[in-house]
């Protein structure tokens, strides 16, 4: 995962900010229970989103707990398949995103967190084989469209599908929770190309926005109605009021309707106006 989708807790409701802690701890609690205390370091936001919407948290109105203790507590609510499931992918991305980087900027630093983590990748790829197997064949089928020099949409499809392909096989979900889920991943792909940039540029690496060695700044100011084109193409099919299976829209499909409405567009528009973010991972 990125880090790119952050819920924007400032314009929430307390109740809001209350079960998004609770879920980003409960994604915190099931790596550590499932991959040792050191893959705490790979949480990220877009992994809290998604179990945020996969609404995994048995009861995430309750009273917060603690990083310290309370350890029957957290085997009791984050032992179960989903939360191990949730935890398994966050590293199965990981892991092929370090692969990624190594291939095309030969990171010394995805190097040498690749054999840190190797025991938790090995684990991750073990229980989860079928996510596995889907996550490396987007990742090979992104390469080939690198290759051919293809464009941003086809690549953000294939890398938004390979997101979709590795839950649909480990959570069951709808036909509409697929179609933003896809919507979201688009995304990520496309903001993590512009927010890369310059230093693709630098280092002379893929990136499907490129133009030349033309630098951001007058990227962004060439292309600015082309680039809101594109990241509209990507949101538009998306609708987030209705998502829910339920008779009633829970805190998360308010959370969920927030990311959409709130975070994309302002995330977009700071690293359009230049500012890097902080959030997303360097790996």
């Amino acid at each position: 995962m990125f880090g790119y989708v952050k819920f924007n807790s400032c314009s929430a409701s307390k109740e809001m900010n209350h079960v998004y802690r609770n879920y980003y701890c409960g994604c915190c609690f099931a790596l550590r229970h499932n991959y040792g205390i050191l893959s705490r370091l790979l949480l990220n936001y877009d992994v809290t989103a998604l179990s945020i919407f996969l609404k995994a948290h048995e009861n995430p109105h309750m009273k917060k707990l603690f990083c310290i203790g309370q350890r029957k507590q957290k085997e009791f609510l984050f032992q179960n398949d989903m939360w191990k499931k949730i935890a398994g992918i966050n590293i199965l991305v990981f892991s092929e995103k370090l692969k990624d980087n190594i291939k095309d900027d030969n990171s010394l630093i995805a190097k040498i967190m690749q054999r840190i983590f190797s025991r938790q990748i090995r684990r991750a790829q073990q229980e989860l084989p079928e996510a596995y197997s889907l996550i490396c064949e987007g990742y090979n089928k992104i390469a080939i469209d690198e290759e051919k020099n293809a464009d941003a949409i086809s690549i953000s499809n294939d890398f938004a599908d390979m997101i979709i392909d590795a839950c649909s096989v480990s959570f069951s979900l709808s036909g509409q929770d697929l179609t933003v889920l896809r919507g979201i991943f688009r995304w990520v792909y496309i903001i993590d190309a512009l927010d890369d940039y310059d230093k693709d540029v630098k280092k002379k690496s893929f990136n499907p926005l490129l133009i030349s060695d033309m630098n951001f700044r007058d990227f962004v100011d060439s292309n600015y109605k082309n680039i809101h084109v594109l990241i509209h193409s990507i949101m538009s099919d998306i609708s987030v009021d209705g998502k829910t299976n339920t008779t009633r829209f829970d805190t998360e499909d308010k959370i969920i309707s927030a990311i959409v409405k709130s975070t994309i567009p302002s995330t977009t528009a700071r690293i359009l106006n230049g500012q890097k973010n902080k959030a997303a991972t360097v790996w």
